[in-house]
């Protein structure tokens, strides 16, 4: 039998490294203790991967707060807030004082505009599955395949989630941005219907620069 191409997904490992030490790149005039809580969550996630490689076995997770589909399983699971983007109508007016048989009037107009920001939206819990990203919260509820999901961007503390199913992009807030995206594209790569890693795959001992405050 012939052995599978996991070709992708060893491509997406070093998009994933690469995308870390971007970001710590990118941030390294930050404070000392946001570059050191940047610096855990990558070894965190270097750590998870070469764990896995030994062991051949994803740490699972609870699923109590969603009703999970045939075969599927929690790699990550966490309390959560979901944000969304909502348009604020803002008042702006233009005009000027003047005198009108010496009774002080305000001549002049105005005129609205939308402003958008990024507000609380529901808080709840947050699972990566081998099928899904799903979030239960207490007023809101969100659910996406992985095969729909068009790319992850992670800030450390957030990860927003772009899918094709969705015109807006979902927000959450996490511990570890880095472990979200890695996972998600292991496990968008790897299809599993069991928690392991199948024969052949290695996706460990990655090893990016440290990056410090200039």
């Amino acid at each position: 039998m012939n052995q599978p191409d996991h070709t992708f997904l060893y491509v997406m490992l070093i998009v994933i490294i690469g995308a870390i030490f971007l970001y710590l790149n990118q941030n390294r005039k930050s404070s000392a203790q946001q570059l050191n809580h940047a610096n855990n969550a990558r070894d965190s996630l270097l750590s998870y991967l070469n764990n896995l490689d030994i062991t051949r076995e994803f740490i699972t997770c609870q699923m109590g707060h969603m009703n999970p589909q045939r075969n599927e399983f929690a790699v990550i699971a966490e309390e959560s807030m979901m944000y969304e983007y909502k348009n604020d109508r803002s008042y702006r007016g233009v005009g000027t004082r003047a005198k009108i048989d010496g009774i002080p009037v305000y001549i002049g107009g105005g005129r609205s505009q939308s402003v958008e920001r990024l507000a609380e939206a529901s808080s709840g819990y947050l699972y990566l599955t081998n099928k899904r990203i799903v979030f239960t919260g207490d007023r809101k509820t969100f659910s996406v395949s992985l095969k729909d999901v068009v790319n992850i961007e992670n800030a450390v503390t957030h990860i927003t989630i772009n899918s094709q199913k969705r015109q807006k992009p979902a927000i959450f807030r996490v511990q570890n941005g880095f472990m979200w995206d890695g996972l998600c594209k292991i496990m968008s790569a790897l299809n599993l219907e069991l928690p392991s890693l199948p024969d052949g795959v290695n996706i460990g001992n990655q090893k990016p620069q440290e990056v410090t405050s200039s």
